[in-house]
Order: C-alpha cells, then structure tokens, then sequence
C-alpha cells in the first residue's frame, strides 16, 4: 500500500522498517495525522528540512520511528593505550581520527578502517571493564587472503582462514586479547 497526499514531497529513509508509519505535516513541520502501514517511509510538505522532521517523529506515541540511528563508537577496552594505538593503527591500518590528552589521566584515541562510519576508541577500562574482554567484533575484507597475508606481514597473529557457508573468515586478538574476527562475505550476510 502506498499513501499519497496532496502538495507533499515524498522522502525515503535508509532505517526503515515495514510496515511503517507515514506522517502529514504542516509547513511549520507540525504532525496532522498519522498514516499506518504504508510502504513509502515519510511524506512531507515541500521544502521541509528531513533531519528536523525526524526529531518530531521521535515525539509522536505509537511511531516504529526509533531514536537509535546507527552505531557510533565502540569502546575497547586495552592496559596501555600508547601499545593499543600502535597496533590498530600500524598493523592493521586503522585511521587515527583523535587522540586527545584530557589531562594527565585521561586520554580518548578514536580510530576507524578507511571509510566505516562505526569508530573505536582505545579506553583505559571503567565500569567493569577488563583489559582483553570484548570479543567477536566483525571487520570485513573483499580478499581475505591478501588481507590475511599483509597483516600477517604486519605481526597480527591470526588464525587459519576457515570457509563456511556464505563466506570465509579468521579470527585474531589485540595485545590485550580483545578479540577479532575478519571476514570475506561470499554472499549477502544480514543480521
């Protein structure tokens, strides 16, 4: 079912879930009504600013619309953030996006593979935290095997490449044991 109204300008949302919610909005961007179960994402008055129509989604009781949009930053926990950094940036390439001193106590190092939206951040451990206790982060590869050998090449210790059905993978671990798993999807993998 698709829901159209007059003088709108239809958007689509990458997050969606169906069956969705359509609202009709004025162009003070106030909600007029709510439409259930339409296939298209979010309609809209003319020249209305998408980001600002959102955050008056989050408001209305009874929306699908979640808040959480994506995951931002994933905290590792590591015993030296000097040894951490050198690792995830020299030997397995990640890009330093910040490392800022807070004062003698406190340091954030942020880093990500080239191009991912989803960073990490080398954290000395709080609430409960351990050096060596995160396991089972995911980063993928387009060639495992030539990923596999260049960071063999850089001393990251990793494991045999096992196939299985949809891809190949090999796992590896940090110096504080934070544990990793590189893969080469064959087909689509969707959570």
């Amino acid at each position: 079912m698709m829901c159209f109204l007059k003088k709108c300008t239809l958007f689509r949302a990458h997050y969606t879930v169906n069956p969705v919610n359509v609202l009709r909005l004025t162009p003070d961007c106030g909600v007029v009504e709510m439409l259930k179960d339409c296939d298209e994402v979010l309609i809209c008055e003319p020249n209305q600013n998408l980001w600002h129509m959102l955050r008056k989604m989050r408001r209305i009781g009874g929306s699908r619309f979640m808040g959480i949009s994506r995951v931002d930053t994933v905290s590792i926990p590591v015993s030296d953030q000097s040894l951490a950094l050198a690792f995830y940036r020299d030997a397995l390439g990640f890009e330093l996006i910040r490392d800022h001193l807070a004062d003698n106590h406190r340091r954030w190092i942020q880093l990500a593979p080239k191009g991912a939206e989803t960073t990490i951040s080398l954290v000395m451990p709080f609430g409960g935290m351990t050096p060596g206790s995160v396991q089972g982060l995911v980063v993928q590869t387009d060639d495992i095997h030539a990923t596999h050998h260049e960071l063999s090449s850089r001393g990251v210790p990793l494991s045999e490449i096992v196939t299985i059905i949809g891809g190949r993978f090999a796992t590896f671990a940090d110096p504080d044991g934070n544990g990793w798993v590189l893969i080469e999807a064959t087909t689509q993998m969707l959570a």
